[in-house]
Order: structure tokens, then C-alpha cells, then sequence
């Protein structure tokens, strides 16, 4: 008899496991849990949180578009925020902190980005019969997004679920972010991509 393949839940952009909490009980039955941050500080919080339970495995790596090392910024070793998109981290900063000022010095480090492209198909050759995602990346869902609507990898999710940043970006910023969002959305309804908004 031949062994009928797992699912898998993605959560890419986990800070502290708040969402995944929520999607666990939606999708807790002959699911395997894959948990993205690249805040190496929520990643601790993760693993300590998560380590004995065999289901989950925690990476400190960022989703993208492509693989390679990209800038992640967040303003200090307490702040569970940051984004690999510069735009982002300028809104963000005088969204939440006009009123600290003095605490606006930005920490950056180097992180290790997963093609979420190759990621979606290695998962389904080798492991998986259905992928769903929750992408809460912090401004970086327009490059990848873009990109699976390019290689295709979209139509082989079984479910999205996505929150765009455009709210934390400037206003000079905004409108070519808003413009590429709702490309994406548009393309997605038209070709029936099975999505909902998160966050």
C-alpha cells in the first residue's frame, strides 16, 4: 500500500508564532509545520518555544524571490519587526516611533533568503501533497509574489494567505507599491489563485 504523502503549512514571516497559532488549529491533521523568520531574536523565541514538538521546524532564514544574502533591518535587539525592503523600514520607523526619536538607531544583519520558487517545488517532488502558506514578510510579498506568478509556483499552493505593507510605507513610497499590489491581486483572482487577506 502505498503511504499517502503529509501537507505542510509555511508560515514565512513567524515573529512570535502568533499567526501560526491561529492557521495550527485550522490545519492541525496530517499537517508538518515549516516556521521563516529572519529576526534571529524570534527565532530563539521559537525554538524554545516550539522544541519539543517533532511537527515544527524553525529556519532564521528570509523568504524571497531568490536565494542569496540580503540586508535585514530592525531598530533594536527588543524589536520583533524588520524587512528586507528599505522602504518599509523608513515608514515603519516613523509610524511606531515619532515619539522615540532617540531610540531610531537601526540594527542590520546579513541573512541567508530561500527561493520560495525552489522551496515550493523540492517540497512537492520529495515530501508533500499540499502547501498552504501564510506570508507576513514585511513589504517583500510584492518581489515574491511577482516571482511565483512568473515561474508558476502559485498554481501549486493549495491555499494563501497574505498581508500587504503598503500602510507602513511613505507616501512617496506608496502609490508604486499600491499599483504593484493590486497587479498581483487582480492576476490572482483572474486565474483563480485560492487566497485571502491576513493581518
Amino acid at each position: 500500500m502505498t503511504d499517502i504523502k503529509p501537507n505542510v503549512f509555511l508560515d514565512c514571516g513567524s515573529n512570535h508564532g502568533q499567526g501560526f497559532e491561529h492557521f495550527r488549529k485550522i490545519y492541525h491533521t496530517g499537517f508538518h509545520y515549516m516556521l521563516f523568520d529572519a529576526n534571529r531574536f524570534c527565532c530563539e523565541f521559537l525554538h524554545n518555544k516550539y522544541k519539543d514538538d517533532p511537527t515544527i521546524v524553525i529556519y532564521n532564514n528570509a523568504i524571497y524571490s531568490q536565494a542569496g544574502k540580503k540586508t535585514f533591518t530592525f531598530r533594536s535587539e527588543d524589536d520583533v519587526g524588520g524587512s528586507l525592503v528599505d522602504v518599509h523600514n523608513s515608514a515603519y520607523k516613523d509610524y511606531f516611533y515619532l515619539s522615540s526619536i532617540d531610540k531610531l538607531e537601526s540594527c542590520k544583519q546579513t541573512v541567508n533568503c530561500i527561493d520560495i520558487n525552489a522551496l515550493i517545488n523540492n517540497l512537492l517532488s520529495k515530501i508533500y501533497n499540499n502547501i498552504i502558506i501564510k506570508m507576513d514578510i514585511e513589504s517583500a510579498e510584492y518581489d515574491v509574489l511577482e516571482s511565483m506568478i512568473e515561474h508558476g509556483t502559485i498554481k501549486k499552493v493549495k491555499k494563501m494567505y497574505i498581508e500587504f505593507h503598503t500602510k507602513f510605507m511613505l507616501s512617496k513610497d506608496r502609490e508604486q507599491y499600491i499599483q504593484r499590489e493590486y497587479n498581483i491581486i487582480d492576476w490572482m483572482h483572474l486565474n483563480n489563485i485560492d487566497w485571502e487577506f491576513w493581518g
